[in-house]
């Protein structure tokens, strides 16, 4: 296992400080034009350590918005909390009071025994979007892997209204990453408290004249598929969408119902709930997008993985194309905050690599027996060497691998998205594996790929393309990512690469400290 000195590492883990008065730093290098009067606003954990207490999870530290305003000489940062209830609560008591991904709840000091008790039945969930930023219309949103989200005002940062995806559609969690198509924003949730089942949500964006709000109260779930256990379900990060269909995948690891409803009761934090069963292997569920229609034929995987991001995804001929970062195993859940600022984030067996499966098209019920081949490859209109294997109306699949291990937080040219597409973006970890503190663009057609690093103590953080809106080529536009230094003497960056050539052509310093973020959203000039 590689590691980096340890004192440098944790440095780039720290509890912030807000900067409520944006620090203004000179553009080194020239931006093209549609890049100025821009926003690139990330949100990520912040808040990490109290007064005797610390938070064991990377993700429970709270989410701090961290925003870069572009102009076209210079680039104003700043930073703010977000005040969420999870956020002020856990202030007053100096450590979580609403359970987080790896740290349970502890007592509410601003509540008597008896309404610490009543939450024991009607439990609380942590709004703690300190994972993803979204838009619905003109609004902009934080959210999580949770039920639920926040309006963010993306001119003063302040937190706006909370929402419930429990109350909104009735599902407990969903995915932290929706997808936009065709004037609708599509996403994906569990429900426990009605049958263990996913939901497929469709969002009209608002109308001229309508708000998010109205948008959210047309909402309609087009798809529910029951869950394979009755005793579990699987949670969703992300989930692929081509021009028809919708694939969403289950896999090994699982809440487990009896887990969750006993820790709820003990205020235990969402991991102790999750189980990796290996033995399932992943179930890939294809709807039908137009109709909510669920594909009935059953698609498993040959060999069981982890997964938190899909790539991309697109339709060739009778067969749908998934691209994916997948884990071989769960184990990275179990990284600790400690670890990470020890230098550790895991072996080099435990790192994702890209994966490509495909999906050919078949429902047996209109095939008469023994029309589809056994045992043989399926696949026909996509050169790859995964493979599609029918047995007994059970479609196994493998995957082609398209990268070395180790590359995560992929990203693809807006207009290629559910479209054939070649080219992606992703960035490495911090301390270990072939990509380690790089970011890297992948060619899947050329087998190709470029990778950008700096130096051992300056870590990139997720790659943000910005297409050129005269271009029409995949690979024309520019990469942001923020550089976060692991020497307190140093200063952190925003920096910009050539989308085609992964060469520097701006960069802007900063004496603050930039820290570490999940996601982020870029907010051009409309």
């Amino acid at each position: 296992m590689q590691k980096m000195d340890c004192g440098s590492v944790s440095f780039v883990y720290p509890t912030l400080t807000e900067i409520l008065e944006p620090e203004e730093a000179q553009i080194e290098g020239t931006l093209p034009d549609w890049l100025h009067d821009s926003v690139y606003i990330r949100t990520g954990p912040g808040h990490f350590d109290f007064k005797d207490f610390s938070v064991n999870h990377f993700l429970d530290g709270y989410a701090i918005l961290t925003r870069f305003q572009i102009d076209k000489n210079s680039i104003k940062y700043d930073r703010k909390y977000l005040q969420t209830d999870a956020y002020k609560k856990a202030l007053i008591a100096q450590k979580p009071v609403i359970a987080e991904f790896g740290t349970k709840a502890h007592p509410d000091p601003t509540k008597n025994v008896l309404s610490r008790f009543i939450p024991s039945l009607m439990p609380e969930m942590s709004d703690n979007c300190n994972v993803c930023l979204f838009t619905i219309g003109n609004d902009l949103f934080a959210g999580a892997d949770t039920c639920m989200f926040r309006k963010v005002d993306s001119k003063t940062l302040d937190c706006g209204e909370k929402y419930d995806t429990l109350k909104l559609f009735g599902l407990n969690i969903w995915s932290a990453h929706p997808l936009e198509r065709d004037g609708f924003i599509y996403n994906i949730g569990t429900s426990f408290l009605r049958g263990l089942k996913y939901q497929i949500v469709k969002i009209p964006l608002p109308s001229e004249g309508e708000t998010s709000e109205d948008a959210l109260k047309k909402a309609k779930i087009i798809c529910s598929i029951s869950s394979r256990s009755a005793l579990c379900a699987s949670p969703c990060h992300s989930f692929g969408m081509t021009e028809k269909y919708i694939i969403f995948i289950e896999q090994p690891l699982i809440i487990v119902a009896k887990k969750m409803i006993a820790g709820i009761l003990q205020k235990s934090c969402k991991r102790d709930y999750m189980e990796y069963r290996p033995e399932m292997k992943n179930k890939f569920h294809v709807v039908e997008k137009e109709t909510g229609k669920l594909l009935k034929t059953e698609y498993l995987s040959a060999d069981p993985f982890f997964f938190l991001h899909i790539v991309n995804c697109f339709e060739q001929g009778n067969e749908l194309v998934m691209d994916m970062i997948a884990f071989p195993n769960a184990n990275c859940i179990h990284i600790d905050l400690v670890d990470f600022r020890n230098g550790n984030e895991g072996p080099e067996h435990d790192l994702a690599t890209t994966r490509r499966f495909v999906i050919p098209l078949i429902d047996f019920s209109e095939h008469k027996d023994g029309d589809i081949p056994e045992d043989t490859n399926l696949i026909r209109s996509v050169k790859t060497s995964a493979t599609a294997i029918n047995h007994k109306k059970v479609i196994t699949l493998t995957c082609e691998n398209l990268s070395e291990s180790g590359l995560e937080v992929p990203i693809v040219h807006p207009n290629f998205r559910g479209k054939p597409y070649s080219i992606f973006y992703g960035g490495g970890p911090r301390t270990v594996g072939f990509y380690k503190n790089s970011l890297c663009k992948v060619d899947t057609r050329a087998k190709e790929s470029i990778l950008f690093r700096l130096a051992e103590h300056e870590f990139l953080g997720e790659p943000m393309f910005i297409p050129n809106p005269n271009g029409t080529e995949e690979d024309d536009g520019i990469i942001i990512s923020c550089v976060t230094r692991a020497i307190p003497e140093e200063k952190s960056c925003l920096m910009f690469l050539d989308g085609k050539t992964m060469k520097e052509i701006a960069r802007a310093e900063f004496h603050n400290f930039i820290p570490l973020a999940v996601h982020g959203i870029f907010l051009p000039n409309k």
